[in-house]
């Protein structure tokens, strides 16, 4: 059986590094989940990586998802009693502040 690797990118680039510089270009690959072939062919094609971090997106979707569960229950109170308790406003309003201060970290990191 042939166990030959057929490669797509066929060209290699060989370039001479000093030991700080290997170190310092797999620790920035390493800071983006890449590996460091990744990392250099990306930075040298494009010029720039973005790396953003998924927990931050996923704390603001959880916060979100919060909020419309609370914003359903309030509704449905609502509908129930005949009008808006106080409590439900007040706890609606700390979980939108909550979410606008994710959402302003988010911001600040995407750029």
């Amino acid at each position: 059986m042939d166990t030959t690797k057929v490669r797509f990118r066929k060209v290699q680039l060989n370039l001479r590094l000093t030991e700080n510089e290997k170190e310092y270009i797999d620790d920035r690959a390493k800071s983006v989940n890449m590996t460091t072939t990744a990392f250099a062919r990306k930075m040298m094609i494009d010029g720039a990586i973005i790396y953003r971090d998924a927990q931050l997106y996923s704390k603001c979707m959880k916060e979100l998802n919060k909020i419309g569960t609370n914003i359903n229950q309030i509704a449905h109170n609502t509908n129930s009693v005949g009008q808006t308790l106080p409590n439900d406003m007040a706890q609606l309003k700390q979980q939108y502040e909550r979410f606008t201060q994710l959402y302003i970290e988010l911001l600040g990191e995407m750029t």
